[in-house]
């Protein structure tokens, strides 16, 4: 921490010197030499410097001990040099904030990689919902053009650059404020007289469900969280990220709270993104693969059961698949009740998640075929011992 102290009163009692040492000493801690004493084993380092008759101090003081215990000392000290009974005399400027800075450069990465993420999310989303299209979908013309002027010296605006050009506040803007529809164009487009004669209710539904005013978000990322809980999120590290970026004070309560508030938003964020990559790019289908399986075991049960020596193997084969469709049948039936009291978008989604229901009830009922086939043939077989 550095200051400059500059004389406004003399003291005829004391030296100018003197007058800075009482504002140190007021800490609580011992003074010795050019050491500041915290206790037995910690100390700080001060140096005042000035030149002969002059009214301006330059004073220095560094710690060497631990972050978290180095910046409490500094703290305290600096706190005691602004707010000292000692302004009478002198007048102290803090001209260099170590404490401050080691926040700022702590916390400066983790928001670079909040707006990276951020920015990732938002392009995996937007490009599966309008593909090249993304931008002039979601962008006004006006933006764009702003956008564009300001990157001229770089060349085209590429798809790549874009969102880069927004910054926090206009990105908040760009995900979070309503839009409002433009009624002649939808009525002329979507709504025309003889159109509506032959829509059903639910299409006319889901068309009155589009003139609603609504954000980006609601539009298009409602399945990753609703958006008040995501707003809140990003509002509450916005106030502290220009502090941040231009490296001014930031108390240690500000450091901490920002810097969990940070830590939840970005693993938050890393999740979502994990979400969308594993929905849309991995080939994996759980339904079907368990439906797969079942129908398998299922043709083969004929097969199997023209062997006596398979039928113990039959009953522990169905074991196993009963543990596990026990509770498999149940973690479905509650993902599924969840997912469908979520869906709005009209009958081609309900239709495709009933079939693939469909496809895990074909699965439960073959299992419990395969159950009691085997269980009939295993009486038979034990009948026929007998």
């Amino acid at each position: 921490m550095s200051y400059i102290i500059l004389e406004k009163t003399k003291d005829n009692n004391r030296t100018f010197e003197q007058i800075i040492f009482s504002c140190l000493e007021d800490s609580g801690y011992r003074r010795q030499s050019e050491y500041i004493l915290i206790d037995d084993k910690n100390f700080v380092k001060y140096s005042i410097r000035h030149k002969k008759n002059s009214q301006r101090y330059y004073l220095e003081i560094i710690s060497n001990l631990r972050v978290n215990k180095g910046e409490d000392v500094l703290l305290n000290l600096d706190e005691c040099l602004v707010k000292s009974p000692e302004q009478k005399y002198i007048d102290i400027i803090r001209v260099y904030d170590g404490v401050s800075a080691s926040f700022c450069e702590r916390l400066y990465p983790k928001y670079g990689n909040f707006e990276r993420l951020l920015r990732q999310m938002i392009l995996l989303v937007l490009t599966k919902a309008f593909g090249s299209e993304w931008r002039n979908k979601t962008i006004t013309k006006e933006q764009l053009n702003g956008m564009k002027k300001v990157a001229k010296a770089k060349g085209n605006l590429s798809l790549s650059d874009t969102l880069e050009q927004f910054d926090l506040d206009s990105m908040e803007r760009f995900l979070f404020e309503k839009r409002q529809i433009n009624y002649i164009d939808f009525f002329e487009n979507k709504l025309k007289k003889d159109d509506i004669k032959n829509k059903e209710k639910e299409e006319l539904i889901e068309l009155i469900n589009e003139m609603r005013p609504c954000s980006l978000w609601e539009r298009n990322f409602e399945i990753l969280g609703k958006q008040q809980k995501w707003e809140k999120k990003i509002y509450e590290i916005h106030d502290l990220r220009n502090k941040v970026a231009h490296s001014k004070k930031i108390t240690k309560g500000e450091y901490k709270c920002t810097n969990k508030k940070l830590n939840e938003l970005n693993k938050d964020l890393s999740k979502a993104i994990i979400k969308i990559q594993d929905k849309d790019f991995e080939n994996v289908d759980y339904v079907d693969i368990l439906g797969n399986f079942a129908l398998s075991i299922g043709k083969m049960t004929q097969r199997i059961l023209e062997n006596y020596d398979f039928s113990k193997v039959i009953n522990g084969i169905n074991k196993v698949v009963q543990d596990m469709i026990v509770p498999l049948r149940e973690a479905y039936k509650s993902s599924i009740n969840e997912s469908l009291e979520k869906i709005d978008n009209g009958i081609e989604k309900t239709q495709t998640k009933k079939s693939d229901i469909n496809k895990v009830i074909t699965a439960f009922e073959v299992a419990e075929e395969l159950k009691t086939i085997s269980k009939t043939f295993y009486n038979g077989v034990e009948n026929q011992t007998e």
